[in-house]
């Protein structure tokens, strides 16, 4: 099971770290609107340090007054000299500015929170469009799983382990500066001394806690993409599950898949609170031993003040160190998140978009289209190859089909016939040659505007857990009676009208509530909602009986003469009524004509057609 794509490695320049490598990776995927907000918050943050700093070392002089250390007149930065009782009026100060800090530590919070929520909407948005745009042969090479993780796991670990820690580190940093600069105004031995100490303590707890971070979030996006995978697989393939009696196998499997799962997500759990109480073992002692050596070099109420600060220090950057070191794990544990995305949006590890990734942005709608309601449809030497193939799947396919004219294409399995559709459809681009409907040309037009000239029905209609009405008008604009006159060119309008519910009948998961023969008339209604100049029927009668396939015929029969149709069949008979019949064998036509003339000549159609009615003999 593929869970990262090892394409993407996190090696950066010499001597780099990898949490750094994880933001320079991530960096792109950062929009300008976000960045921005990020500056903002990171100002913010500072700004909010200053106003901290500046209440402790205003608590500084309050506690050297009290205490008698310092005697009135006192000269202190910004406030200039003091006078007797200057303590009262330097507490209400530091109050007032502890308040004001609380309060807009608040408001800094609500704005992060939003920022982090508002680029996950933007980031999950940005990895379904750049799927959604791919083309047919990377959507049919690529897991399913694997982007439903991506557009859901992955973007929450990348929002929250990544964007949020970013935003956490930034704060809790402006902090902690602020009071090291204040201490070291102070008593800059003492609190320079305990800054190493301090940087010691934390560079070594990510030495010996960050693979074990990296390894975890390794195995949860591993591991999840699995359970994603042998979820799908159980629900879409339930019948056969259940037919073959290994429901309990599976169940057993996803067991252990979530175990593991649960396995990797409580060592990340841990890791993120262990500093909590590792810092509190460490900054302990380290204080208890500053107290110690200070006592022994210095004494009196000057000893006692300084101590009492460094206690409040302590006390105070408690917190934020470990907020910040939580946000390091969170970091190396949003590495995996990060990569996979790198691999969703098409990033090379120059972070440049590649130039086959870019989304293909369809303004289609917003232009005219040239009328092909009566054009021919005329292929030119139209050739196309697989990725990795080591032979063409189509060579030097030319036709030609008039307005309203009903064609056939024929052929053993592999011929090309579902490749030929393919490019039909505009889903996959030809090497060479085009196709074009009047004047508008598959190669040079914009796939919506060529697509929309196409309807379409597969061999197995899929069907939205909606109403037919939903069904039919798919996502598009909704017009009753453009749905009615669907419903009748496809049959389909005495059905409806019988319903309690009419058009806001609910037809149940994939047309569960629907017959074989109605899920197909269902899909043709689809494809004749929009009056399309062209209809491509893709094996749409091999699944089914006799007497549906008859119905079916039927209603392709009423639609001659109005529409141009290719019709693509496994069955002969399918195509016994088209005007011309094409048979495709090993990717080239190797024959034309009327169904009668071909049946009556030699190759592989005659072949064909011996080998069908032996078999329906039998």
């Amino acid at each position: 099971m593929r869970g990262i794509d090892p394409r993407i490695r996190v090696v950066g320049p010499a001597g780099s770290s990898p949490l750094l490598e994880t933001l320079r990776l991530a960096l792109p995927m950062i929009d300008r609107p976000t960045r921005r907000r990020l500056a903002v918050s990171a100002c913010l943050a500072l700004a909010i340090s200053l106003w901290e700093s500046i209440a402790f070392a205003l608590l500084y002089f309050t506690l050297a007054i009290a205490s008698g250390t310092r005697r009135p007149p006192t000269d202190i930065p910004l406030l200039g000299t003091t006078r007797s009782s200057a303590e009262s009026r330097l507490a209400l100060i530091v109050v007032i500015l502890m308040l004001a800090k609380s309060f807009s530590a608040a408001v800094l919070t609500r704005w992060q929170v939003h920022v982090q929520t508002d680029f996950e909407a933007r980031l999950a948005s940005k990895v379904f469009r750049q799927h959604m745009a791919k083309d047919l042969q990377r959507h049919r090479a690529e897991n399913s799983a694997i982007f439903l993780r991506n557009a859901t796991a992955s973007i929450g670990q990348v929002s929250t382990q990544v964007v949020g820690a970013s935003q956490t580190m930034v704060t809790d940093c402006s902090l902690l500066l602020a009071i090291f600069v204040t201490l070291v105004v102070l008593v800059p031995v003492l609190a320079s001394s305990f800054a190493v100490f301090l940087t010691i303590v934390v560079l070594g707890y990510m030495r010996v806690v960050g693979p074990t971070i990296r390894r975890a979030a390794e195995t949860d996006q591993r591991v999840y993409t699995g359970t994603l995978q042998l979820m799908q697989q159980a629900a879409q393939g339930i019948k056969t599950v259940l037919a073959f009696d290994v429901s309990n196998i599976i169940s057993d499997e996803y067991e252990v898949k979530r175990r593991e799962l649960s396995r990797a997500h409580a060592t990340m759990y841990f890791t993120q609170r262990l500093p909590q109480f590792y810092l509190e073992v460490c900054l302990v002692l380290g204080a208890a031993a500053t107290v110690v050596i200070y006592n022994a070099v210095e004494s009196g109420k000057s000893a006692t003040v300084v101590l009492v600060m460094l206690v409040a220090a302590v006390l105070r950057a408690l917190p934020s160190v470990s907020r910040l070191m939580s946000s390091f794990s969170s970091l190396r544990a949003g590495e995996p998140a990060v990569r996979n995305l790198v691999t969703a949006l098409d990033l090379q590890e120059s972070l440049q978009p590649r130039p086959e990734a870019q989304v293909d942005v369809d303004t289609s709608e917003h232009q005219p289209v040239p009328p092909t309601q009566s054009a021919a449809l005329v292929m030119s030497h139209v050739s196309m190859t697989y990725r990795g193939a080591d032979r063409p799947a189509l060579t030097d396919i030319s036709l030609t089909i008039e307005p309203g004219q009903s064609i056939g294409i024929v052929g053993p399995s592999g011929a090309g016939k579902t490749t030929l559709v393919d490019v039909l459809l505009g889903l996959l681009p030809a090497d060479s040659g085009d196709v074009m409907l009047g004047p508008l040309s598959v190669a040079s037009s914009p796939s919506g505007a060529w697509r929309r000239q196409v309807g379409y029905v597969p061999q197995e209609t899929f069907l939205l857990d909606e109403s037919i009405r939903a069904n039919i008008v798919f996502f598009r604009d909704a017009h009753d009676d453009k749905v009615w006159e669907a419903l009748r060119l496809a049959r389909l309008d005495g059905f409806v009208l019988g319903l309690a519910n009419g058009l806001d009948t609910l037809v149940g998961e994939n047309g569960a509530r629907l017959s074989g023969g109605q899920r197909q008339r269902l899909g043709i209604a689809r494809a004749l909602y929009t009056h399309p100049p062209l209809l491509i029927f893709d094996e749409a009668t091999s699944a089914l009986d006799g007497k549906t396939e008859a119905d079916l015929m039927a209603t392709m029969s009423e639609l001659h003469g109005s529409i141009t149709s290719v019709t693509i069949a496994h069955r002969l008979t399918t195509v016994r009524r088209c005007d011309i019949v094409f048979v495709l064998d090993q990717g080239r036509i190797v024959g034309r004509g009327r169904f009668s003339d071909l049946a009556a000549s030699e190759g592989v159609f005659a072949e064909m057609l011996q080998h069908f009615t032996v078999a329906t003999e039998k």
